[in-house]
């Protein structure tokens, strides 16, 4: 039977990691989890094979899912059970549903594992676009990423919860220094593939995208850096009207994505 504890003080010292979750704790990260927010997100968790290391739910969603929970469980993760009321204050904002779980981080893929097409991101420091390009990626059946060390963490609440759960599906590396990741691809055959405006941009719809693409989305602020341009082998720009300057980094990311996917249709 499923060890329930039931959790009745906001300051029960058990649940402290879900304690004010506004912004994603540093522990989280210190201890690598990240938190599944929601009855979809939980849901598509239990379903994967990332160890979990604690579930706090309503007694009806444990109950709706003892089995899979206790198939998924292993000895060290811990069931708490909390009316909805008593969670809100604990992660301090309003629940659409009284279901949260923390879980371990997948280890890091190599960027000598990865397979086919790889995206990576330059300075994107807001974790929803991390999140929206991870969830358009995946929709397009893309699954390897690299995230350098000036972008948001895919694992952040924020990003886990946009991206709907993608990230669950994904390779993912974090890149110490991307320069020298970018060097490591090349020299393994990829090409260079940097999304942005500039005077020596061509038009995405007359690329045809390779297996062994590395494509590279920048900050909306910066793009992407000079010393990673240098390194590109094409420039690609997505035509727009002139009543703009740019797209959002997540709705570019959706193009170019959907762009690939129905070029390999065509193939």
């Amino acid at each position: 039977m499923l060890e329930v504890i039931k959790i009745n003080n906001i300051d029960d010292p058990r649940i402290f990691l879900y304690k004010n979750l506004r912004f994603t704790p540093k522990t989280h990260q210190e201890k690598k989890l990240f938190i599944a927010e929601g009855r979809r997100l939980v849901k598509k968790l239990l379903e994967t094979q990332i160890r979990i290391y604690s579930i706090l739910a309503t007694e009806e969603f444990i109950s709706e899912n003892e089995k899979i929970i206790s198939i998924r469980k292993d000895e060290e993760t811990k069931i708490y059970s909390a009316d909805k009321k008593l969670m809100e204050l604990i992660v301090g904002f309003r629940l659409h549903s009284g279901v949260m779980a923390l879980a371990y981080q997948p280890n890091d893929v190599g960027n000598a594992d990865f397979e086919g097409i790889i995206v990576a991101t330059n300075g994107i420091n807001n974790a929803e676009n991390i999140g929206s390009i991870i969830r358009n990626m995946v929709g397009f059946g893309l699954k390897n990423i690299i995230i350098d060390n000036k972008s948001a963490s895919p694992y952040l609440r924020r990003a886990v919860r946009v991206s709907m759960g993608s990230i669950f599906y994904c390779n993912v590396n974090h890149s110490a220094n991307l320069t020298n990741d970018i060097r490591f691809l090349k020299e393994k055959g990829y090409k260079i593939v940097i999304i942005e405006i500039s005077k020596n941009s061509e038009l995405l719809f007359d690329y045809e995208f390779d297996e062994k693409s590395l494509i590279i989305f920048g900050s909306e602020d910066h793009g992407v850096e000079t010393e990673i341009f240098e390194l590109s082998d094409i420039i690609l720009k997505i035509p727009m009207s002139d009543s703009i300057d740019s797209f959002n980094v997540s709705s570019s990311s959706a193009i170019v994505f959907y762009e690939i996917s129905r070029t390999k249709l065509k193939r």
